[in-house]
């Protein structure tokens, strides 16, 4: 007969990342991979001045999870965007370096700048995004959908 400590099973929901932080890295890894399929048709690199007035790159190769940790590896560079090399989701002091509100101020900023960048968002729920085509056909209904938008404006005087 198998006996298993309390305190084991304690401790293994300690070590795991919570779901808003998994939703989070879910999405930032979508938009990432997609700028990766995509980035030949960019001349340009995504960036952000994230309150500074000094311009970073922000090209980030990837977002993962391991235990109760988030890792996210950029590219390395004088004007690369910093992030720290692992953050501890157990940390939920609000000043804590590397903890639970830095993790998720870090993949927020992800999102937004690669969703800015790349003119349109993912999603996540009714779209399987294993294969490049798929970018491809989604990023082509958002400019076809932007296209119609000015056609309609221009003929209505909203512009």
């Amino acid at each position: 007969m198998l006996v298993i400590s309390k305190t084991i099973i304690m401790n293994s929901k300690k070590h795991q990342v919570t779901k808003k932080i998994q939703k989070l890295v879910d999405h930032a890894s979508h938009l990432v991979r997609a700028y990766h399929y995509l980035q030949d048709d960019y001349s340009e690199l995504p960036g952000t001045y994230d309150g500074t007035t000094h311009w970073s790159h922000m090209t980030v190769l990837s977002v993962k999870t391991k235990n109760q940790f988030v890792y996210i590896k950029g590219a390395p560079g004088r004007y690369e965007y910093k992030f720290e090399k692992r953050y501890n989701c157990n940390k939920k002091d609000e000043f804590a370096c590397g903890g639970l509100t830095d993790v998720t101020y870090a993949l927020r900023l992800i999102i937004k700048t690669y969703k800015k960048f790349l003119g349109f968002d993912v999603n996540l729920l009714e779209n399987d995004y294993s294969d490049p085509y798929q970018y491809l056909c989604d990023r082509a209904m958002a400019e076809h959908q932007a296209q119609e938008f000015e056609k309609y404006a221009s003929m209505h005087s909203l512009v």
